[in-house]
């Protein structure tokens, strides 16, 4: 981390509306402070709040939990030491692959893309596994943000079937931040966990690739024969978005 040195920050990190402000200048801090080595960022709390410029304890340690909830960080604490941040990111994660991250490439505005197109063409016969070794990557990562989303084994378990279904369709889910944008529609459209349940079920059944209010709640709130159509075009509109949210 000398003067000359430069962090790799990816875009998609910017454009996360998830992100507050705080949450954002930690996870960037912790992108720094990142051993590519070791595998994960071992700052203290002052660290990270001199570098981050969060000012407040409390801030800190609920922006630390915030990251965690969304899927950024898994967080391990040893005693007596401190924590260790493991970064979830999966673009970071095939950054730091590369031998070259560090020192061999110079701090252009396309480092990110310079970057991982040598890590994929660094040895052409290790295609295959690499891709095996990213679909491993991505369900690690998701059985973390379902994890840390509820301790409902039965939710846990529906979640887990939704995202196997969209694969069976040919529409997988295809990244964490996508896989959050889903979590927090699940949260908009149910308020307990036994009612989020039954939202997915009730798109497996149907074959529905996004997930919807359901039927027995609209009818129960006024919604009759004449509003149908209105909600047949926002099951498209809702299809829309989704397959947008899944292209990266």
């Amino acid at each position: 981390m000398g003067e000359n040195g430069f962090t790799v920050i990816p875009n998609y990190i910017f454009e996360d509306e998830n992100l507050n402000k705080e949450e954002l200048l930690i996870v960037i801090t912790l992108i720094r402070f990142n051993n590519k080595v070791k595998g994960y960022a071992f700052p203290s709390y002052k660290q990270l709040k001199n570098v981050s410029k969060v000012k407040h304890d409390k801030t800190l340690i609920n922006s630390l939990n915030g990251l965690v909830r969304k899927g950024y960080l898994k967080k391990e604490t040893v005693t007596g030491i401190g924590n260790k941040y493991y970064i979830l990111t999966s673009k970071i994660e095939e950054l730091q692959k590369c031998s070259t991250f560090i020192s061999e490439v110079p701090p252009t505005s396309k480092i990110e893309d310079d970057l991982l197109q040598k890590c994929s063409t660094t040895n052409t016969n290790t295609n295959t596994n690499t891709n095996t070794n990213t679909k491993y990557n991505n369900t690690k990562i998701f059985q973390f943000i379902v994890d840390n989303y509820t301790t409902n084994p039965d939710l846990r378990n529906t979640i887990n079937e939704f995202i196997r279904f969209r694969q069976g369709l040919k529409k997988p889910i295809k990244s964490e931040y996508a896989l959050n944008l889903l979590l927090k529609k699940l949260d908009r459209l149910a308020d307990n966990e036994q009612s989020k349940i039954e939202v997915l079920n009730q798109s497996i059944l149907n074959s529905w690739q996004g997930i919807f209010t359901l039927k027995e709640v609209s009818n129960q709130k006024g919604i009759q024969a004449k509003s149908k159509s209105t909600d047949s075009n926002q099951h498209i509109l809702d299809e829309i978005g989704d397959e947008y949210f899944d292209k990266e």
